[in-house]
């Protein structure tokens, strides 16, 4: 059997669809609130929860947590975390020389270079809690020729008195060893950056 649908009746259907869609949508956009917070309510053991859910999301605006329950909140995308900053780097050379043009508190005089291939940092001034070290390729040993060999670097942290990296003296805080890619078996003199956070 079919019944005559008139304009006003589609009209009036369409509007109550699209009414739900944004009362949902509303209501989604509350979780996280307008400052990014999320709202939850926490259930020790299972007590009070609903559904025995130890956890539950809520919309903050429109319900609270049951009687037993604890509220926590947490960021959606958490805070902004400060930019590190470098407290010391240095442009050194195939024998440990520092370039002071590419260097901030780090001069030739904080480096050793007791073998080929190993480089040791000490008298910094600062206890080095973070390293990062780059390679210099595609030049040869003697840092005027291109050449196709890449280089291999690996730093090391030490904690005087209690560790000293091996190699270098045991008042030295970095150790940094280079090696070309094509003999990785071998310590070779390679120029390389390095960057220090404390």
């Amino acid at each position: 059997m079919r019944f005559p649908v008139s304009g006003r009746v589609l009209w009036l259907a369409l509007v109550v669809v699209v009414l739900g869609l944004v009362g949902g949508g509303l209501a989604y956009a509350n979780i996280p609130d307008s400052g990014g917070v999320i709202h939850g309510c926490y259930s020790p053991n299972g007590a009070n929860a609903p559904n025995g859910a130890q956890l539950n999301i809520i919309n903050s605006d429109s319900a609270s947590c049951s009687k037993g329950q604890k509220e926590i909140t947490w960021n959606q995308t958490g805070p902004k975390g400060e930019a590190g900053e470098a407290v010391a780097f240095a442009g050194v050379g195939l024998f440990g020389a520092v370039n002071p043009s590419t260097s901030k508190n780090v001069v030739s005089e904080n480096v050793t270079h007791p073998a080929d291939g190993l480089y040791c940092f000490g008298g910094l001034g600062f206890q080095p809690r973070s390293v990062v070290v780059t390679p210099i390729s595609g030049i040869d040993v003697t840092g005027r020729e291109p050449t196709n060999i890449d280089t291999i670097a690996t730093a090391a942290i030490a904690f005087p008195p209690d560790t000293f990296p091996a190699g270098c003296a045991q008042t030295d805080t970095v150790r940094v060893r280079t090696v070309a890619a094509s003999s990785p078996g071998t310590l070779t003199n390679r120029p390389f950056m390095i960057w220090f956070e404390d």
